[in-house]
């Protein structure tokens, strides 16, 4: 069993070192009235990069002018969308349950290539006492099937899976259709393949 959508969230902060990307991230978002969404370091250290995805909060909940970012050690290296989009139209949320874990994924389309920024929470291992699960991450890419880029967390996710939700647009092309959009996600009624996470045909 895993746990609830904020009980996932809530873990991951537990499980990110004090120092990790996404202090960092967070005291940049602070300074421009932004806030994270999604954040995971990439490196080592904090200073070797992470993911993120922010935005300006409503009062009434839902997030705008939504924004993924990647970031190295020389700088901004990737940054969606370009000024001036609808950020709920172009990103696109689903989630759903199974025995490989709960999955998160945010897709969109940029120049022709799909990216998709997910977490997989890994349920604990039912035979190991001292497993408490965890959580991956990343942002792929692909195009026509093929994987064209992997920036993978080198950590547990940081995210506020609610907030995503209520903040994008419902991924229809995924499975489960409409359904994986709902408050509660549903069960997956495929196996998952976690190789092929994010990449699409």
């Amino acid at each position: 069993m895993r746990l609830p959508q904020s009980s996932v969230a809530f873990k991951a902060i537990l499980l990110f070192p004090l120092f990790s990307a996404l202090a960092v991230a967070h005291a940049l978002a602070q300074e421009d009235g932004r806030l994270p969404l999604y954040s995971c370091g990439t490196g080592e250290t904090a200073e070797e990069g992470w993911l993120q995805l922010d935005g300006v909060a409503l009062e009434s909940g839902p997030y705008i002018d939504l924004r993924v970012e990647q970031h190295s050690a020389d700088g901004l290296d990737y940054s969606f969308p370009p000024p001036g989009v609808d950020s709920k139209t172009v990103f696109l949320f689903s989630h759903s349950n199974g025995p490989e874990g709960y999955l998160v994924s945010i897709r969109f389309i940029d120049h022709g290539t799909t990216y998709t920024l997910y977490s997989l929470y890994n349920p604990p291992d039912p035979d190991d006492p001292d497993d408490a699960g965890g959580a991956t991450g990343g942002l792929i890419g692909s195009r026509d099937g093929e994987l064209v880029s992997d920036v993978e967390c080198g950590e547990s996710p940081y995210e506020f899976i609610g907030y995503m939700r209520r903040s994008m647009n419902c991924d229809t092309l995924n499975p489960l259709g409409e359904a994986a959009c709902a408050e509660h996600e549903p069960e997956r009624n495929a196996p998952l393949d976690i190789g092929r996470i994010g990449i699409v045909d």
